[in-house]
């Protein structure tokens, strides 16, 4: 199977870069997310290169902070973000990228974007 399946990362692709602000957009939710999930965020546009990404992105579970890491990609269009320890299983998250994250050329998104998801379940084994 594709390296790429069995990691099973995602890859979200952002509408392009825009200065007006608007309110959140939220994405479908996604269901049974294994619990060592990393979203692969994929942007349109490159974002400002030297920024704190975790300053941006975010996971929370019931509004409150979720401890992960926020890291470059491969390119520079490409946010990694990975849980720093297993997410709880059968849990509601949500992942947010704030609006103000930067572009090269300056600009940002033309809103905030959240994508909830919820993790798997994991049956005993017998």
């Amino acid at each position: 199977m594709n390296k790429w399946r069995t990691a099973a990362l995602f890859t979200a692709l952002l509408v392009p870069f825009a200065t007006e602000q608007a309110a959140a957009e939220t994405w479908e939710a996604r269901e049974n997310v294994a619990l060592e999930k990393q979203w692969t965020i994929e942007l349109s546009e490159p974002y400002k290169q030297g920024i704190n990404l975790a300053d941006y992105i975010a996971v929370q579970q019931e509004g409150e902070p979720v401890d992960v890491k926020v890291e470059a990609g491969q390119t520079e269009k490409e946010i990694v973000v990975t849980p720093a320890t297993r997410y709880e299983e059968n849990t509601a998250y949500e992942l947010h990228i704030d609006e103000t994250l930067p572009a090269h050329f300056e600009a940002t998104l033309k809103e905030d974007v959240v994508l909830p998801f919820t993790t798997e379940l994991r049956t005993p084994t017998v």
